[in-house]
């Protein structure tokens, strides 16, 4: 929600004061996400490495082999 909210105050077309474009470099506009596909390459990387990252954190064990794929699709299907 805190996307769209910001996208609702500042719309990819708004300007600053000054009359300039209010997403400029370095600022870029996001770009809010409507559903996580694991199908996606891009979505289940990030998945997957959230998951290693929280179990890093806190300490839980997680397969060596998480970076592959084949494997992931395999263990998302079962």
């Amino acid at each position: 929600n805190d996307i769209m909210q910001l996208l609702y105050t500042y719309p990819l077309d708004a300007k600053t004061k000054d009359g300039k474009p209010f997403w400029r470099l370095p600022k870029r506009p996001p770009t809010p996400i409507e559903a996580i596909n694991p199908e996606d390459p891009l979505h289940a990387t990030f998945i997957a490495s959230y998951a290693v990252l929280l179990s890093k954190v806190h300490n839980i064990p997680f397969p060596k082999d998480f970076r592959d794929p084949l494997k992931r699709r395999r263990s998302h299907n079962s």
